[in-house]
Protein backbone atom coordinates (compact mmCIF):
# COMPACT_ATOMS: atom_id res chain seq x y z
CA UNK A 1 0.00 0.00 0.00
CA UNK A 2 0.98 3.65 -1.07
CA UNK A 3 1.40 5.59 2.22
CA UNK A 4 -0.83 8.84 2.30
CA UNK A 5 2.17 11.37 2.19
CA UNK A 6 3.56 9.65 -1.48
CA UNK A 7 0.21 9.64 -2.92
CA UNK A 8 -0.25 13.40 -2.07
CA UNK A 9 3.34 14.24 -3.54
CA UNK A 10 2.11 12.36 -6.85
CA UNK A 11 -1.59 14.12 -6.76
CA UNK A 12 0.04 17.12 -6.41
CA UNK A 13 2.43 16.79 -8.87
CA UNK A 14 0.18 15.71 -11.43
CA UNK A 15 -2.10 19.08 -10.58
CA UNK A 16 1.19 20.91 -11.41
CA UNK A 17 1.25 19.01 -14.89
CA UNK A 18 -2.83 19.24 -15.42
CA UNK A 19 -3.86 22.31 -14.24
CA UNK A 20 -2.33 24.34 -17.55
CA UNK A 21 -3.35 21.64 -20.07
CA UNK A 22 -7.25 22.07 -19.07
CA UNK A 23 -6.62 25.68 -18.98
CA UNK A 24 -5.20 25.51 -22.10
CA UNK A 25 -7.83 23.15 -23.74
CA UNK A 26 -11.10 25.28 -22.25
CA UNK A 27 -9.35 28.71 -23.70
CA UNK A 28 -11.14 29.26 -27.44
CA UNK A 29 -7.96 29.80 -29.88
CA UNK A 30 -8.08 33.32 -31.00
CA UNK A 31 -8.29 32.39 -34.72
CA UNK A 32 -10.07 28.98 -34.53
CA UNK A 33 -8.70 27.06 -37.45
CA UNK A 34 -10.64 26.59 -40.96
CA UNK A 35 -11.58 22.72 -41.28
CA UNK A 36 -12.03 21.98 -44.46
CA UNK A 37 -15.89 22.06 -45.22
CA UNK A 38 -17.73 18.33 -45.91
CA UNK A 39 -14.31 16.26 -43.91
CA UNK A 40 -14.87 16.61 -40.29
CA UNK A 41 -18.13 18.01 -38.15
CA UNK A 42 -17.23 20.55 -36.04
CA UNK A 43 -18.62 18.82 -33.17
CA UNK A 44 -16.29 15.49 -33.89
CA UNK A 45 -13.37 18.49 -33.62
CA UNK A 46 -14.18 19.38 -30.15
CA UNK A 47 -14.49 15.62 -29.12
CA UNK A 48 -11.17 14.14 -30.40
CA UNK A 49 -9.33 17.36 -28.76
CA UNK A 50 -11.10 16.70 -25.02
CA UNK A 51 -10.29 13.12 -25.36
CA UNK A 52 -6.71 14.08 -26.10
CA UNK A 53 -6.70 16.13 -23.22
CA UNK A 54 -8.21 12.92 -21.33
CA UNK A 55 -5.78 10.61 -22.73
CA UNK A 56 -2.94 13.04 -21.67
CA UNK A 57 -4.51 13.16 -17.84
CA UNK A 58 -4.38 9.61 -17.53
CA UNK A 59 -0.27 9.52 -18.69
CA UNK A 60 0.18 11.78 -16.50
CA UNK A 61 -1.00 10.37 -13.03
CA UNK A 62 0.23 7.07 -14.47
CA UNK A 63 3.58 8.55 -14.34
CA UNK A 64 3.19 9.93 -11.26
CA UNK A 65 2.14 6.72 -10.08
CA UNK A 66 5.32 5.05 -11.07
CA UNK A 67 7.77 7.69 -9.68
CA UNK A 68 5.62 7.52 -6.45
CA UNK A 69 6.14 3.79 -6.31
CA UNK A 70 9.68 4.27 -7.09
CA UNK A 71 10.29 6.67 -4.51
CA UNK A 72 8.27 4.16 -1.95
CA UNK A 73 10.48 1.33 -2.96
CA UNK A 74 13.99 3.46 -2.63
CA UNK A 75 12.29 4.10 0.90
CA UNK A 76 12.02 0.60 1.84
CA UNK A 77 15.32 -0.38 0.44
CA UNK A 78 16.85 2.16 2.48
CA UNK A 79 15.19 0.92 5.65
CA UNK A 80 16.00 -3.06 4.44
CA UNK A 81 19.82 -1.83 4.04
CA UNK A 82 19.91 -0.32 7.73
CA UNK A 83 18.64 -3.61 9.09
CA UNK A 84 21.24 -5.45 9.78
CA UNK A 85 22.93 -2.37 11.72
CA UNK A 86 20.11 -1.90 13.29
CA UNK A 87 19.98 -6.01 14.32
CA UNK A 88 23.36 -5.71 15.82
CA UNK A 89 22.83 -2.83 17.80
CA UNK A 90 19.51 -4.52 19.40
CA UNK A 91 22.20 -7.60 20.21
CA UNK A 92 24.43 -5.58 21.66
CA UNK A 93 21.66 -4.06 24.07
CA UNK A 94 19.62 -7.31 24.81
CA UNK A 95 23.19 -8.64 25.61
CA UNK A 96 24.43 -5.24 28.21
CA UNK A 97 20.88 -5.89 29.67
CA UNK A 98 21.05 -9.51 30.03
CA UNK A 99 24.74 -8.76 31.94
CA UNK A 100 22.53 -6.31 34.02
CA UNK A 101 20.24 -8.69 34.96
CA UNK A 102 22.22 -12.07 35.56
CA UNK A 103 22.48 -13.11 39.31
CA UNK A 104 25.68 -12.46 40.34
CA UNK A 105 27.50 -15.28 41.20
CA UNK A 106 27.91 -16.87 44.49
CA UNK A 107 31.16 -16.60 46.01
CA UNK A 108 33.00 -19.70 46.98
CA UNK A 109 32.60 -21.11 50.88
CA UNK A 110 35.99 -20.04 52.13
CA UNK A 111 37.88 -22.79 53.29
CA UNK A 112 38.01 -22.86 57.12
CA UNK A 113 41.28 -22.40 58.24
CA UNK A 114 42.58 -25.99 59.83
CA UNK A 115 43.24 -25.49 63.75
CA UNK A 116 46.52 -26.51 64.80
CA UNK A 117 46.05 -28.92 67.73
CA UNK A 118 48.74 -28.12 70.27
CA UNK A 119 51.66 -29.82 70.45
CA UNK A 120 51.15 -32.99 73.34
CA UNK A 121 52.95 -32.13 76.03
CA UNK A 122 55.64 -34.99 77.07
CA UNK A 123 54.19 -36.63 80.16
CA UNK A 124 56.66 -36.05 82.64
CA UNK A 125 58.01 -38.81 85.09
CA UNK A 126 55.59 -39.31 87.15
CA UNK A 127 56.89 -41.33 90.24
CA UNK A 128 55.56 -44.67 90.94
CA UNK A 129 54.14 -43.84 94.55
CA UNK A 130 52.33 -40.33 93.61
CA UNK A 131 49.05 -42.12 93.29
CA UNK A 132 49.48 -43.48 96.48
CA UNK A 133 50.11 -40.13 97.94
CA UNK A 134 47.57 -38.65 96.65
CA UNK A 135 44.77 -40.78 97.65
CA UNK A 136 46.42 -40.57 101.28
CA UNK A 137 46.13 -36.93 101.77
CA UNK A 138 42.33 -37.18 100.20
CA UNK A 139 41.97 -39.40 103.71
CA UNK A 140 44.13 -36.95 105.86
CA UNK A 141 42.04 -34.15 105.08
CA UNK A 142 39.00 -36.12 106.22
CA UNK A 143 40.17 -36.84 109.86
CA UNK A 144 37.63 -34.79 111.48
CA UNK A 145 34.40 -37.62 110.51
CA UNK A 146 33.02 -39.66 113.17
CA UNK A 147 34.49 -42.35 111.52
CA UNK A 148 37.76 -41.56 110.82
CA UNK A 149 39.24 -44.40 112.26
CA UNK A 150 37.47 -46.83 111.07
CA UNK A 151 38.10 -45.10 107.25
CA UNK A 152 41.77 -45.49 108.16
CA UNK A 153 41.38 -49.49 108.90
CA UNK A 154 39.75 -49.81 104.78
CA UNK A 155 42.41 -47.51 103.70
CA UNK A 156 45.22 -49.67 105.42
CA UNK A 157 43.02 -53.32 104.42
CA UNK A 158 42.89 -51.78 100.58
CA UNK A 159 46.57 -50.78 99.88
CA UNK A 160 48.09 -53.45 101.28
CA UNK A 161 50.14 -51.12 103.77
CA UNK A 162 52.31 -52.57 106.65
CA UNK A 163 51.95 -50.31 109.81
CA UNK A 164 54.97 -49.72 111.74
CA UNK A 165 56.12 -47.30 115.10
CA UNK A 166 59.46 -46.09 115.86
CA UNK A 167 60.76 -48.45 119.23
CA UNK A 168 63.78 -46.27 119.47
CA UNK A 169 64.48 -43.10 117.57
CA UNK A 170 68.33 -43.00 118.99
CA UNK A 171 69.50 -46.24 117.87
CA UNK A 172 72.74 -46.33 116.00
CA UNK A 173 74.61 -48.46 113.23
CA UNK A 174 77.77 -48.45 112.33
CA UNK A 175 78.50 -45.55 114.34
CA UNK A 176 75.17 -43.64 112.60
CA UNK A 177 72.04 -42.83 113.83
CA UNK A 178 69.41 -45.33 112.20
CA UNK A 179 65.82 -45.25 114.38
CA UNK A 180 64.25 -49.06 115.13
CA UNK A 181 60.98 -49.26 113.40
CA UNK A 182 59.11 -52.56 114.11
CA UNK A 183 55.72 -53.59 112.97
CA UNK A 184 52.25 -53.61 114.99
CA UNK A 185 48.91 -55.10 113.87
CA UNK A 186 47.16 -52.02 115.23
CA UNK A 187 45.91 -48.75 113.05
CA UNK A 188 45.18 -46.89 116.99
CA UNK A 189 48.77 -48.39 117.70
CA UNK A 190 50.07 -47.38 114.04
CA UNK A 191 52.68 -43.76 113.52
CA UNK A 192 53.95 -45.17 110.13
CA UNK A 193 52.57 -46.80 106.87
CA UNK A 194 54.39 -48.50 104.63
CA UNK A 195 53.49 -49.06 101.01
CA UNK A 196 55.03 -51.23 98.83
CA UNK A 197 56.73 -49.44 95.76
CA UNK A 198 55.49 -51.73 92.14
CA UNK A 199 58.58 -53.80 90.03
CA UNK A 200 61.04 -53.15 93.17
CA UNK A 201 61.10 -55.30 96.16
CA UNK A 202 61.33 -54.57 99.52
CA UNK A 203 61.24 -51.31 98.79
CA UNK A 204 58.69 -48.71 100.79
CA UNK A 205 57.13 -45.46 100.57
CA UNK A 206 56.32 -44.25 104.25
CA UNK A 207 53.67 -42.03 105.15
CA UNK A 208 52.55 -40.88 108.94
CA UNK A 209 49.40 -41.78 110.26
CA UNK A 210 46.56 -39.30 109.95
CA UNK A 211 45.58 -40.42 113.01
CA UNK A 212 48.17 -38.87 115.04
CA UNK A 213 48.62 -36.16 117.07
CA UNK A 214 51.78 -34.20 115.81
CA UNK A 215 53.45 -32.31 118.76
CA UNK A 216 56.76 -31.85 120.02
CA UNK A 217 57.31 -35.46 121.89
CA UNK A 218 56.25 -37.01 118.67
CA UNK A 219 58.84 -34.88 116.95
CA UNK A 220 61.40 -35.55 119.21
CA UNK A 221 61.18 -39.36 120.53
CA UNK A 222 58.56 -40.64 117.90
CA UNK A 223 61.17 -40.74 115.38
CA UNK A 224 59.55 -38.04 112.75
CA UNK A 225 62.36 -35.50 113.07
CA UNK A 226 64.56 -38.54 111.31
CA UNK A 227 62.10 -39.67 109.31
CA UNK A 228 60.46 -36.68 107.62
CA UNK A 229 61.12 -32.28 107.08
CA UNK A 230 58.55 -30.40 108.45
CA UNK A 231 57.33 -27.13 109.01
CA UNK A 232 57.05 -27.89 112.67
CA UNK A 233 58.15 -25.35 115.46
CA UNK A 234 56.06 -25.79 118.57
CA UNK A 235 52.73 -26.68 120.00
CA UNK A 236 49.98 -29.05 118.68
CA UNK A 237 49.17 -30.19 114.90
CA UNK A 238 46.52 -32.58 113.95
CA UNK A 239 46.34 -31.87 109.82
CA UNK A 240 49.19 -33.13 108.09
CA UNK A 241 49.90 -33.32 104.41
CA UNK A 242 52.70 -35.50 102.80
CA UNK A 243 54.98 -33.34 99.70
CA UNK A 244 57.20 -36.29 99.51
CA UNK A 245 56.87 -39.96 101.25
CA UNK A 246 59.95 -40.78 102.82
CA UNK A 247 61.76 -44.49 101.48
CA UNK A 248 63.03 -47.13 102.84
CA UNK A 249 64.00 -50.88 102.83
CA UNK A 250 63.28 -53.39 104.34
CA UNK A 251 66.61 -55.75 105.85
CA UNK A 252 65.75 -59.07 106.99
CA UNK A 253 62.83 -57.37 109.07
CA UNK A 254 65.51 -54.07 109.94
CA UNK A 255 63.52 -51.07 108.58
CA UNK A 256 66.49 -49.21 107.23
CA UNK A 257 65.55 -44.81 105.91
CA UNK A 258 66.86 -44.35 102.48
CA UNK A 259 65.58 -41.06 101.83
CA UNK A 260 63.82 -38.94 104.30
CA UNK A 261 60.51 -37.39 103.26
CA UNK A 262 58.74 -33.95 103.33
CA UNK A 263 55.37 -33.08 105.54
CA UNK A 264 53.29 -29.47 106.16
CA UNK A 265 51.54 -29.07 108.82
CA UNK A 266 48.84 -27.45 110.45
CA UNK A 267 47.11 -26.80 113.65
Amino acid sequence: MMSKKVFLRAAVFVAALVFPVATFAAEPPAEPPLAPQGIMPPMMGDMLTILGVVLNVLLLIGVAYLWASNQQMKSRLSKVSKLPSEVAHLSKTVAALEARLAPAPEPEPAEEPVEEKPAAKPQENVPSWQPFVDDYNHLARSMDIPEAEKACENFVKIQKLTMLMCLDHAAQMDGKPAPKFVPVTSVSASVYWASPLPGVADRYAIVPNPLVTYDEKMHEEGGMKETFASNYESGTCKHMDVKLPALFHNAGGNWVIDQPGMIHLEP
